[in-house]
């Protein structure tokens, strides 16, 4: 398991990703979110615990940090997706953005001139995306992100207190896969998107990921996992993680959006 990249083996992977080469833990990103973060976190405590989430586009980051946990970490198996936070990160610091234009290479020029960089991480992300900008052509950054129809779904408008959090907080980014890996610690809440719909058609990697998470878990945790494509859970995914957890579907009016598992049994993991 790599934890973390520096930026030109960013930067390297990307210009791989771009010529259809693309090494293990580097793929397009997502510019945002095409979860309804709102209603899935609505109904979920977060108060004053240790969370894990998924990186992702860092939506599902800044929506948790508006839930008062004690502490946010993150995963995920695209290494790239720590950088992309950063970006997020300056632009709603310098630019009061929440969301802004991917494609123009010459605003995120201009915003590079305004960042200053707290630490050696930062200053890492700093050296990506300014060789990102120099040397990746307009052209090919469509080929780097994925972008849904509603992209804006999960905007927030009044950014102060996110300001406020993001001012404060170090990114704690671990690289992996979690049907093949977990980290040595235990946290109160795991919030891992639609992946497990990934692998709906694999038994044992739906096992994989489900001991992973209980692994990973306090006594009586909870995983957040999103519906999406579609909206129910499925059998194979309820048939591996009711031996181990408790399951409550969480509902937008009348479409399952996603579950909630439940860590209520003792095992050696």
């Amino acid at each position: 398991m790599v934890s973390t990249i520096n930026y030109e083996e960013g930067i390297d992977g990307v210009r791989k990703l771009l010529l259809c080469d693309a090494a293990y833990g580097f793929d397009k990103v997502y510019y945002s979110s095409n979860e309804d973060l709102g209603a899935l976190f609505s109904s979920v405590d977060m108060k004053d615990k240790d969370v894990l989430t998924v990186q992702a586009s860092s939506d599902q980051l800044f929506y948790i940090s508006g839930k008062e946990p004690a502490s946010i970490e993150t995963f995920d198996i695209n290494r790239l997706t720590k950088y992309y936070y950063y970006l997020r990160k300056w632009y709603i610091l310098y630019k009061d953005k929440y969301y802004f234009d991917i494609y123009d290479t010459l605003d995120i020029h201009n915003l590079l001139e305004e960042v200053i960089p707290v630490d050696e991480e930062e200053y890492d992300a700093y050296k990506y995306w300014d060789t990102f900008v120099r040397t990746i052509p307009r052209f090919f950054i469509k080929d780097l992100f994925f972008v849904s129809v509603n992209p804006h779904k999960n905007k927030i408008s009044d950014l102060e207190k996110l300001k406020d959090f993001l001012v404060d907080y170090k990114l704690r980014f671990t690289g992996m896969d979690i049907s093949r890996e977990k980290i040595n610690k235990k946290y109160d809440t795991i919030v891992i998107s639609n992946i497990l719909e990934y692998y709906d058609e694999n038994r044992d990697r739906i096992d994989n990921i489900r001991d992973n998470l209980y692994g990973m878990l306090n006594d009586g945790g909870e995983v957040i996992a999103t519906n999406f494509m579609n909206d129910f859970i499925s059998f194979t995914i309820f048939n591996s993680f009711h031996e181990l957890f408790s399951i409550r579907e969480i509902f937008n009016n009348r479409d399952g959006i996603g579950c909630v598992y439940k860590k209520v049994l003792t095992k050696n993991s």
